[in-house]
């Protein structure tokens, strides 16, 4: 039996002025004399602003934040060194575990550098009117540090007006829960669509100096149960899950009925995504033509869904209440809510764009993960007491040792090397003799005051998550 699944809640989440701020904030100040049409036009065409989406994770287990991004960077921008000076463009070298991030790239690009000696660039492309988005998926497990900076190299479209080189980015963030099964099991990335990934820095350390040094009876430090030589053995597979080269994102079109569906993880129409997701989940970018009509037959009623309206208009049958705005449509920029049931039948899903340009929206579903949840900071764990010992396992280097997000290459490469075991090592016995009883929230800022900017830059995200905490 197929139950019409209804949507029962709709949201309009916050949208905070930044890359650039000037631009973000002439959109806000049009929105707040009712020119909210104009205001999400502009925003499309110039951006400045991103919206950290507060999920109820209750509804959305187990995805527990997601974050649109669009932005643009101009070199003739006189406020823009002002701007780098005071907020990184991007989010400089941080802590991660527990969890999954998803990035997902509509426009433009990011430039990525981790704990585990990996730098890889991603973008977007136009083609013949249409994009190659690429995707990201980062598994942080037992624990990474990585930085994530806007690629102002790309993202420059052409026209009359390439020759100014101002860099449209659009992106969205997201974090998926773990089991606790897989919390701790060793960080991995996946890539898709256009990127490229660096040598892996294993290759960059001497592993023979390590053999004549474990053959001279040289004592072995271990870090977090790991020799140096396991730990960058472990680097190197833990990054070439796809042999370097990116797998593409597959698609499913249904001309009939409107319909492009871009799988980004589980599968729709008989495509199944490569993403190798740890848990039952289906993302999928949806993008309707006028009229367009997309349904989704096959999805359990006991799973969690909705989806969030990146352009356009959707009408959704079986939707329960109205918008905040009291239209019986779903508007650009919102957040629409399915109802979940606890049995195992089919739910079916209707959605319907009711704009003349057609309505573009990414759709999240998945199977709950029937565990507690803690969250602080930038960790996510089952329990305060695991999140506590997190942000000491940080705190004592066993993620590795922060960098500027300004260093080049070599001395990012140079600041592994030395860092990698020597001062985790040295601050091994501080984890295990650190009281109990911390507080993690207290010990993720003063962690982070290793890097204020990198708070500065995380801060939407962050305040989205410690708004929505659950225990």
């Amino acid at each position: 039996m197929v139950v019409r699944r209804r949507v029962k809640r709709v949201e309009t989440p916050p949208r905070l002025p930044i890359w650039p701020v000037a631009n973000g904030v002439i959109f806000t100040v049009l929105e707040f004399i009712g020119l909210k049409a104009l205001a999400k036009v502009l925003e499309d065409k110039f951006g400045g602003r991103v919206a950290p989406m507060m999920l109820e994770y209750e509804d959305t287990n187990p995805f527990i934040l997601a974050v649109h991004h669009r932005h643009s960077f101009a070199p003739l921008d006189v406020l823009r060194p002002v701007s780098k000076f005071i907020l990184p463009e991007g989010f400089p070298a941080h802590p991660h575990r527990g969890f999954e991030t998803i990035t997902y790239v509509i426009k433009g690009g990011f430039s990525h550098r981790d704990s585990l000696g990996v730098k890889m660039r991603y973008w977007a492309e136009k083609e013949k009117g249409d994009f190659k988005p690429a995707i990201q998926w980062l598994t942080t497990g037992k624990g990474v540090l990585h930085e994530e900076m806007w690629d102002v190299s790309k993202g420059i479209e052409k026209g009359p007006f390439e020759f100014l080189g101002i860099s449209q980015q659009e992106l969205f963030q997201i974090w998926l829960n773990l089991p606790s099964r897989e919390k701790l099991k060793s960080p991995r990335v996946q890539l898709f669509g256009q990127g490229s990934v660096d040598a892996n820095l294993a290759a960059d350390f001497n592993l023979g100096d390590l053999d004549e040094e474990m053959e001279r009876g040289e004592k072995r430090v271990r870090v977090d149960g790991r020799t140096k030589r396991e730990r960058l053995e472990a680097a190197t597979d833990a990054y070439t899950s796809n042999k370097i080269e990116p797998l593409p994102i597959k698609s499913v079109s249904e001309p009939k009925n409107g319909v492009r569906v871009r799988v980004l993880s589980g599968s729709y129409g008989g495509v199944e995504a490569y993403a190798d997701a740890k848990t039952d989940i289906s993302l999928l970018h949806v993008t309707l033509t006028e009229k367009g009509t997309w349904r989704l037959e096959d999805l359990p009623i006991s799973h969690s869904a909705f989806f969030y309206v990146r352009s356009g208009r959707v009408k959704v049958k079986g939707l329960v209440d109205t918008d905040i705005d009291g239209n019986s449509e779903i508007n650009t920029h919102q957040l629409g809510y399915f109802e979940r049931g606890v049995s195992s039948e089919q739910g079916l899903i209707e959605i319907t764009s009711s704009s003349p340009n057609g309505a573009d929206l990414l759709f999240f579903a998945g199977e709950q993960i029937p565990e507690p949840i803690a969250t602080a900071g930038s960790m996510v764990m089952n329990y305060d007491h695991e999140l506590s010992q997190a942000y000491r396992d940080y705190e004592a280097g066993l993620f590795g040792e922060a960098w500027s997000e300004i260093l080049p290459d070599d001395e990012w490469k140079r600041h592994l090397k030395e860092t990698s075991v020597p001062l985790a090592a040295a601050r091994a016995d501080l984890s295990s003799s650190s009281a109990a009883g911390s507080d993690g929230l207290e010990l993720f800022w003063q962690s982070m005051t290793m890097s204020a900017a990198a708070a500065c830059a995380s801060c939407a995200c962050l305040a989205a998550l410690f708004l929505t905490s659950h225990r």
